[in-house]
């Protein structure tokens, strides 16, 4: 047996979730073609989780690569878009919540400025979209009670993201210069490989959308044009001081 007992106590993180209310739930799937134009919400913020597929999120200009067990978060009145794969149409669960401050930070703002707004759920997915689906379940059927479920639903939702944010941030540090100056290395001697984002997510144990991030501030560029970019270094090299064919050089370089 195994005994943990609990003490009461006040989370730091939060100044104030006296006003926490849950505005809505959303669930958008099936749609291949599905597309939102740019848009913000005012003084609220927005919890999606992608129970499926994969797609592009756009917040303040920056594309962000998500697939299935990721979180997207987005603060109150910031400007985004998303774009759904045409193959593997994304199927994404919302909720928009207001009412809340989070210490050090504006109202209706879950992370800070400038921090990357996705992540992954980890072995935390299948809980994390089991809160969606009864939320929504909650609402659909409207037994009395319905709302307080909802609100205690949302707010273990909304503590959740916090915890995985903190979570992240005690993980990965100072690593970040690091761990791009490694995908570039990986890349530089990789080059000819058939390379995919989902083939560097795998290697490197981070989302798509996480390794994007990192090789943007560091070499302000994604890993797939960095990629390019070294394929034809190395052909402009090989074409100036070989006696390689095109077509020699071009399957040298992958």
């Amino acid at each position: 047996m195994i005994f943990l007992p609990f003490h009461a106590m006040q989370d730091s993180l939060i100044q104030d979730v006296s006003q926490l209310e849950l505005l809505k739930i959303v669930h958008s799937y099936r749609q291949p073609d599905w597309r939102l134009p740019s848009h913000s919400h005012r003084n609220q913020a927005e919890l999606l989780f992608v129970a499926n597929g994969k797609g592009v999120y756009t917040a303040d200009n920056f594309p962000y690569h998500v697939e299935a067990g990721d979180i997207v978060i987005f603060n109150s009145d910031v400007v985004h878009s998303v774009e759904s794969d045409l193959h593997q149409p994304l199927d994404v669960w919302s909720c928009a919540i207001r009412g809340f401050q989070i210490t050090g930070l504006p109202p209706n703002h879950i992370l800070p400025s400038g921090a990357l707004p996705v992540f992954h759920t980890e072995e935390r997915r299948t809980f994390v979209e089991n809160l969606y689906q009864e939320i929504y379940r909650q609402r659909t059927e409207e037994v009395d009670g319905y709302y307080t479920i909802c609100h205690s639903l949302i707010y273990s939702l909304f503590m959740l993201c916090i915890q995985l944010f903190q979570k992240r941030k005690l993980t990965d540090p100072c690593d970040k210069a690091r761990v791009a100056a490694e995908i570039m290395a990986y890349l530089d001697k990789n080059y000819a490989e058939p390379i995919s984002m989902e083939s560097l997510s795998r290697l490197f144990h981070m989302s798509a959308s996480h390794i994007s991030h990192l090789m943007k501030a560091a070499c302000n560029t994604s890993p797939i044009n960095y990629l390019i970019n070294r394929r034809i270094q190395q052909a402009q090299w090989e074409l100036a001081s070989t006696k390689y064919s095109l077509a020699e050089i071009t399957l040298h370089v992958g």
